[in-house]
Order: structure tokens, then sequence, then C-alpha cells
């Protein structure tokens, strides 16, 4: 058995992780996998070209059933410490890590079940107890605006949430403003130049930027460069032909969205 498996649900009636020491260890367990899981598998030398990438490919293959198996093993005991910190009350920098490696791991593996309520917890429990530092707290809260922004489209209460929290963040300005104003552009350009784990959460609201950004353009244009409709809509014209249905044709770096209707 997976020594992650080994404990229970606090919530289940499983009592080892309500001691401090049992959690330390845990932890340290979790961290490990989240180790192991990030590493990259490499091919051998001295074989061929076929070969290789046939190699290269049954290895990935495997990494990704290992590693979508591994996650949810992390994920699980991940939950099992977060309710094992709050049967115990724990409120220390022990805790502090604890919560901030849980949200950024469920954020770049996109478990948002996972992410919600241990930021939350952070936020309003943990913080008020034992304070994040300025920076990081900027981070979380960020997290958080983003979220309700992009993946809720809560954009109301994201605004709510940057003036409670006094958060100030240019990005994050930015991406509300381009959320609020449909400016695709200006969306997929703060995207570009987000950190890993904002631009996953930016990610939720990329479907309804793109149909937008497809709209505005069927509507504005009869021919358009292909850079264009990629710095609007953050695809390509082949990948909207295919995905968004755009009913649309490619001639080089020409692309005709409309047909000029004769009189």
């Amino acid at each position: 058995m997976d020594v992650l498996d080994e404990v229970g649900l606090p919530s289940k009636g499983d009592k080892r992780l309500l001691s401090y020491s049992a959690q330390e260890d845990y932890f340290s367990k979790i961290r490990e996998r989240c180790i192991k899981l990030a590493s990259t598998p490499h091919t051998q030398n001295g074989i061929s070209g076929l070969e290789a990438a046939l190699s290269k490919l049954q290895i990935q293959q495997q990494a990704i059933g290992f590693k979508d198996a591994g996650r949810d093993t992390v994920l699980m005991a991940m939950r099992k410490l977060r309710e094992g910190l709050v049967a115990s009350a724990r409120a220390d920098q022990f805790a502090l890590d604890v919560y901030t490696l849980i949200i950024r791991k469920a954020i770049e593996w996109r478990s948002f079940e996972s992410y919600q309520p241990a930021l939350l917890h952070l936020l309003h429990r943990l913080h008020p107890k034992k304070p994040l530092p300025e920076k990081e707290l900027a981070e979380f809260v960020s997290y958080r605006v983003l979220d309700l922004a992009c993946r809720l489209s809560e954009h109301a209460q994201a605004y709510v949430v940057r003036f409670e929290w006094q958060l100030k963040d240019e990005l994050v300005d930015k991406v509300l403003t381009a959320l609020a104003r449909r400016d695709c552009r200006a969306f997929w350009s703060c995207k570009r130049e987000a950190p890993s784990l904002q631009a996953q959460l930016m990610a939720s609201a990329e479907s309804q930027m793109t149909n937008s950004a497809v709209q505005c353009l069927n509507k504005s244009y009869f021919t358009v460069d292909g850079d264009f409709v990629i710095a609007c809509t953050g695809k390509s014209p082949e990948e909207l032909i295919s995905t968004a249905k755009a009913d649309w044709k490619i001639d080089g770096q020409k692309v005709t969205l409309q047909q000029v209707k004769g009189r």
C-alpha cells in the first residue's frame, strides 16, 4: 500500500493526523512525492533515432499515467492533512507552509475543488492568527480575485475582494479591465506576461474571450492578417476554424472572414 494511503481521513474517524509530529512527518512525504512527480524522465543514450522516438513516446505515456494517478493520491493526502490541521486547530508557521503548498499545487494541477477551500481557510482563518508576509498575502489574494473573475465569472465580487484586501497588482487590474471590456487583445497580452499560476487561473476565461473575439472579428472585418487573429484570440486561424467553427478561408497570411456580397 502507498504510504500516503495508509492514513485515513480525520473526518472519517482516523485520529492519527491530529498529532503535530504525525502531521509534520506526513507533510514531508507529500513534499517528496510532489518532487518526484515534477521530475521528468529521460531517454537513454546510444539508441537509434526511431528507437529513441518510440522509447520517448512510451516513457511519456507511462509518465502521464503515473502523474495522473500520483496527483490524485497527493491531492487526497493533502485533504487528509488539511482536515488534520483544522481538527487540531493548528495555526502556526507549519500550517502556513502546508496551505501554501496545497494551494500552489492545486492551481498548477487545475484541481479547483482542492484549491478553493484551502485558499479561503488560509486567508480568513490562518492569516488573522499567523499573518502571511506582505508579498505572499498579495500573491494569494491575487489568486482569489482571478479565480472569481476568470473561472466563476463573478466580476463584481472580484472587485469587492480586491478592494477589501487592498490588493495592488497591476497585472490583476489589467485582467479585470480586459474582462469587463471584453478586450481580447489585452487579455492575451496579460496572460503572456502572467506568472504560471496566475496564467493557470486565467485559462478558465480563455474560451469565453476567444468566442467573444471571433464574434467581434466576424462583425468588423472582411479580411485580416493571420497574426492579427492570433493577437486577438490567442489561437491560430486554423485552430479557430476547427474548434470555434469559424467559417473562414485562409490564403497564406490572409484570412477571409466574410465574402463581399455582390450588389
